[in-house]
């Protein structure tokens, strides 16, 4: 093998990222890897494992993937070494390079620098998360409160790709059908990829060739051989990234909030340029609850900063409206009406569904867990004028529910989210299971129910709020 392909790809987070160190800092119950310098990282390992299952799809087998790709280990001292190495992906500063240095270049004024070395030094982005039991309601009986920190949407990573190989045809097809893996919506990375995390898309790449039989090309890789190990080289930017895999079907929609909104229950203070500030000017007070927020690198010119305020609807609440809803939808179908059986979880049809699609986790034995098919993206939407109409703060009154009065002193107030335009990406794997064509068809009615204000999404559904209706499905 006297060919090396050698490839630096950037890529980019279009939902936040979350690949666990193994370790907890402090009260975290998860926190992200991240290199010596305490900037997040990606580890090669990670990339890696995702690759190696998408080409192993691709190639049909696993024996396959591995003569042709990356390698085995045999028990009994056999097997293979890999063809392919994959670096740690070093992340990108505000002039949109890798930070090799990053001490020095928050000395000379990086503000992306200086964000990544101040925030994960102290108190890192970190997503809530409730684990929801089979009512719909939080599962507090089983210590269902979490929290994994994060790396924000916008954030940019390069990584480096070297392929040793023979130079031949089919090596050739083995490194293009490589990168295509790169490309397919379910490269996803990290913890919680079927709650929204993890999602990526390649922002730039570039690569080479050299033939190392020869002296040309043993000197055309010493010219370069510096810059490459230093990041420094120009990355093309003009890259496709629409990939139609043939075992997963995408499905997009585009719709608008029909009034009050909130996901969420942030403690932080939420205000909107041009708008009415956090503070109740009724009462002179904060608002008790307000949406969650979530910072997001924007990259504008070629330069990156951090923009605080992005309204997020998590895939996970999205998520559990549509299991649900699903689950009526198919007993539906199948004949199973509430008078026909019990009323608890096990007795429903819909449980085999259910875990065909949303997967299932078994916490006493892991190994009969099983993932589901469908692959939700966490929606994160600009605070400001042109992408929300605006936000208010509703006062309540505490009722009690003995008397129907007002109940003494207990007034509180909630800020919601007026409007707004909302896109939603849904992935589903095909399946060759018996209840997978049935499971599909409940689930499409329930995205129906989604987009027709028929199934409300985030709090205060009870109320009328949350409610949204399709602008238009691509």
């Amino acid at each position: 093998m006297t060919r090396l392909t050698i490839a630096h790809i950037a890529l980019e987070t279009t939902t936040p990222l979350s690949i666990a160190s193994g370790s907890r800092e402090g009260v975290r119950d998860t926190s992200v890897v991240k290199d010596a310098y305490g900037l997040p990282t990606i580890p090669g390992s990670s990339i890696a494992g995702v690759l190696r299952d998408l080409y192993r799809d691709s190639a049909s087998s696993m024996a396959l993937a591995e003569a042709e790709l990356f390698g085995s280990a045999k028990n009994d001292g056999g097997g293979s070494r890999s063809k392919l190495d994959v670096s740690f992906a070093i992340a990108h500063g505000s002039n949109d390079k890798p930070l090799t240095s990053p001490l020095i270049a928050e000395k000379n004024g990086d503000a992306l620098a200086r964000w990544y070395l101040t925030t994960y030094a102290s108190e890192a982005p970190m997503r809530h998360r409730v684990r929801i039991n089979e009512r719909g309601a939080a599962d507090a009986e089983k210590r269902g409160k979490f929290d994994r920190d994060i790396v924000p949407r916008g954030a940019r990573f390069t990584f480096e790709l070297r392929f040793l190989n023979e130079g031949g045809d089919k090596d050739k097809a083995t490194w293009r059908q490589l990168l295509e893996c790169l490309r397919h919506p379910l490269f996803r990375l990290g913890g919680q990829t079927r709650a929204g995390l993890g999602a990526l898309r390649i922002h730039a790449l570039s690569q080479w060739d050299f033939d190392l039989s020869t002296a040309e090309g043993v000197k055309n890789y010493a010219d370069v051989a510096d810059e490459l190990k230093r990041f420094s080289a120009v990355l093309d930017p003009s890259i496709e990234n629409h990939f139609e895999a043939k075992e997963v079907a995408t499905k997009r929609y585009s719709v608008q909030a029909e009034d009050f909104w909130r996901i969420g229950q942030d403690s932080r203070p939420l205000s909107v340029p041009g708008d009415v500030s956090d503070v109740n000017h009724a009462t002179g007070a904060k608002a008790d609850m307000a949406p969650y927020v979530e910072s997001a690198i924007i990259w504008d010119g070629g330069q990156g900063a951090v923009d605080p305020a992005f309204l997020i609807i998590p895939a996970s609440s999205i998520k559990g409206a549509l299991r649900h809803r699903t689950a009526f939808h198919y007993d539906r179908l199948s004949g199973a009406l509430v008078e026909r059986r019990q009323l608890d979880k096990s007795a429903s049809k819909s449980g085999e569904a259910l875990v065909d699609l949303f997967g299932e986790i078994h916490e006493e034995d892991i190994s009969k867990s099983k993932r589901g098919r469908v692959i939700i993206d966490d929606i994160l939407i600009p605070l400001k004028k042109g992408h929300v109409d605006g936000v208010q703060t509703l006062a309540h009154n505490s009722v009690d529910r003995f008397t129907g009065g007002v109940r003494d002193k207990v007034l509180f107030s909630e800020r919601m989210i007026f409007r707004g335009d909302i896109d939603l990406t849904i992935h589903i794997e095909s399946s060759v299971t018996p209840v997978a064509a049935v499971a599909e068809r409940a689930l499409e009615m329930a995205l129906e129910d989604l987009c027709a204000g028929r199934l409300p999404i985030g709090a205060a559904g009870g109320r009328g709020h949350g409610r949204l209706k399709q602008r238009k499905q691509a």
